[in-house]
């Protein structure tokens, strides 16, 4: 049997774990109930502009210069809807990708690398795969200047009327997050649809969705792993549960490639504090 004070700290800790979950759903409510009371706000504040919106593109990228440029830009500078930047943020590229970026010698398009290693990088390889470019798509939003934002995967590829169409759906139904069907390679020769009229992660692509600015000051969440899901899936549910106003364009407006690269999603290492971060970032920038 147990002695008295064994049980009494077994006691003890499951009054920790209880109140321990209570302050979670406390904070998690409040928080929520924040965020919607601040969108009620921003939608008096900030108006669904009618007349040429700009429309702001975040692109996260890691040494995938080609496919950047020849593929997802080139794409984006065939839209027929011509009024928007693109915003391309990098995770410490070492290729040639700033070169090929400035040779298209565009004023919409601009261009930042990340010096330091995000956080990311030194998550375990199990953790790091739900928050791929996070830290870079951050940065791209604190730097965005439009009225609607959109984002794409830097080996992704729109149909040129992407963004027309789903600005004007957006507009003339007085919707704050719009997004469509996307055509998804699974493997070589191997296709399929994503996109079914329920917004919600795994029915959707982020290549597909834009939202409007009196959203933008929701973020995604690095911390998505503890519930099994991306960062950009946990930020679907999200914006699903605090009420925007979505809208499902039933078309295919975008394709979504394979992986084609992503050294460091497979690289093995693992920190315990920030001291470690510190450290290891240390020795890459004196490798």
């Amino acid at each position: 049997m147990l002695s008295k004070k064994i049980k009494r700290r077994v006691n003890l800790i499951r009054e920790d774990s209880k109140r321990g979950i209570y302050r979670f759903f406390s904070l998690y409510y409040l928080k929520n109930r924040f965020d919607r009371q601040r969108i009620q706000e921003n939608r008096d504040i900030y108006p669904i502009k009618k007349e040429n919106p700009l429309i702001s593109i975040r692109i996260p990228t890691y040494n995938r210069a080609d496919i950047l440029v020849n593929r997802t830009l080139k794409g984006i500078l065939r839209q027929t809807y011509q009024n928007f930047e693109v915003v391309i943020v990098a995770d410490h590229c070492s290729d040639n990708t700033e070169e090929l970026v400035r040779s298209l010698d565009d004023p919409r398009i601009r261009y930042y690398n990340s010096q330091a290693y995000p956080k990311e990088h030194f998550m375990d390889s199990e953790k790091r795969w739900f928050v791929p470019g996070y830290t870079a798509l951050t940065q791209a939003l604190d730097l965005c200047m439009g009225d609607w934002i959109a984002t794409t995967d830097d080996d992704d590829e729109w149909h040129p009327d992407h963004l027309e169409k789903l600005v004007n759906f957006a507009m003339e139904n007085n919707y704050e997050v719009v997004y469509s069907k996307v055509k998804r390679e699974l493997e070589e020769d191997v296709w399929d649809t994503v996109g079914d009229g329920i917004f919600e992660w795994g029915r959707v692509s982020h290549a597909s969705v834009m939202y409007n600015k009196r959203l933008a000051f929701l973020r995604y969440s690095r911390d998505c792993w503890k519930y099994q899901m991306p960062y950009d899936g946990e930020f679907f549910d999200r914006l699903r549960m605090l009420g925007a106003r979505i809208g499902f364009l039933d078309e295919v407006t975008a394709i979504h490639y394979r992986e084609q690269n992503a050294e460091y999603l497979k690289e093995e290492k693992e920190t315990k504090d920030e001291e470690e971060v510190k450290r290891l970032q240390s020795l890459k920038e004196n490798e």
